[in-house]
């Protein structure tokens, strides 16, 4: 397993597998953006290197589940895998470990069975 170094808010080092690199080319390190993605905890925004040293410094997972569901007019109808993914990001950054992208799930309740937008799970 490629082990690197951990990065420091503060350091310019980033690898060259980092998403950033290839979303901002060769934006200046001062500007922050490099390190702003290179130091988050969302793994689909990571490159091997990342996962790999922090996996290795902490061995944890975070797994944010969510429905699609209608919460009424005034609400998005991923607000509840949107407040999971939230909390485990802020989980991650005083646990430690990585969060995964978020994974919908539908459910069933009687009440919303024929509301807009709800994604309903069968059981055969």
């Amino acid at each position: 397993m490629l082990a690197m170094p951990a990065l420091s808010p503060t350091s310019t080092n980033i690898p060259s597998d980092c998403p950033s690199r290839r979303l901002f080319g060769s934006f200046s390190a001062k500007s922050g953006i490099l390190e702003t993605l290179a130091m988050t905890r969302q793994l689909e925004l990571l490159g091997p290197g990342h996962i790999a040293a922090e996996i290795t410094r902490c061995p944890r997972v975070w797994l944010p589940l969510g429905t699609i569901e209608y919460h009424g007019q005034h609400l998005p109808v991923g607000l509840d895998g949107l407040q999971a993914h939230g909390l485990y990001l802020d989980a991650a950054e005083f646990a430690g470990g990585l969060v995964y992208p978020q994974l919908w799930r539908g459910k069933h309740r009687l009440i919303y069975l024929n509301a807009p937008l709800t994604i309903l799970r069968h059981n055969s």
